[in-house]
């Protein structure tokens, strides 16, 4: 069964949402149980958007330089999807 483009990045995107969406209301949890004040979680939570800036320029110029025929399969191979 092929599985379209655009609903494979539509599971991705509901797939993150999902994992990002489950973890909001674990916030005030894990700040307890790690016992990190307002300041450190703050610079914790900080760094999700940063890294996905990063991850999001990095990879565009890594894909532009080595082709993305030659990038999929490495993704492939370390997010361990068949599907993809």
């Amino acid at each position: 069964m092929a599985i379209s483009p655009s609903l494979r990045i539509y599971a991705a995107c509901f797939a993150a949402c999902l994992t990002v969406g489950s973890w909001y209301p674990r916030i005030a949890d894990v700040q307890a149980g790690l016992d990190l004040n307002s300041a450190l979680l703050g610079q914790s939570l900080a760094g999700y958007p940063v890294g996905t800036m990063l991850a999001f320029s990095l990879g565009a110029r890594w894909a532009t330089r080595l082709g993305f025929a030659r990038c999929l399969p490495s993704s492939r191979r370390s997010w361990g999807w068949r599907s993809c």
